[in-house]
C-alpha cells in the first residue's frame, strides 16, 4: 500500500491482529511504550519491511527527538539511517526516511509519554 500510514492504535490493532482491550498494566511510559510496538509492528507489516539487524547492508529509519524546552516536550528533530548488525538498535525503524518521519511526527504524543517516565 503507497502512502499508506498507521494513525491511530486502534487501526494498528486491526492490522496486526492485536487485541485493543489488552493493554498491559503499569505506567503510563509502559502503556505508551506497548501501543508503539503494535503501531510499528503495523506500519512496517503495510510496508512488508522486517527490520534484520543482522543485515548490514538494509537501512534502517528512525527519528531523533529533541527536547524543546518552549513548549516542554520532545519534538522530531531529524531522521537518520543505520545499516546496524548489532544487538542494540533503534527501537522504532521503518523501511523509508519519509516513514520514518511521519509515524514520529503523527505518534509524538506517546513518544513523549514514553520519555516521560510516569
Amino acid at each position: 500500500m503507497a502512502n499508506k500510514y498507521v494513525l491511530s492504535f486502534e487501526e494498528a490493532c486491526t492490522i496486526t491482529g492485536d487485541d485493543a482491550n489488552a493493554i498491559p498494566k503499569g505506567s503510563k511510559s509502559t502503556i505508551a511504550f506497548h501501543k508503539m510496538e503494535v503501531i510499528e509492528k503495523a506500519q512496517n507489516k503495510l510496508d512488508k519491511f522486517v527490520p534484520d539487524y543482522s543485515d548490514s547492508s538494509q537501512r534502517k529509519w528512525y527519528c531523533w527527538l529533541w527536547f524543546n524546552p518552549s513548549v516542554g516536550a520532545f519534538v522530531f528533530y531529524f531522521t537518520i539511517y543505520t545499516y546496524t548488525y548489532t544487538n542494540l538498535g533503534s527501537r522504532f525503524c521503518y523501511k523509508t526516511e519519509k516513514t520514518a518521519e511521519f509515524m514520529t511526527k503523527q505518534h509524538i504524543g506517546l513518544l513523549n509519554e514514553i520519555m516521560s517516565r510516569e
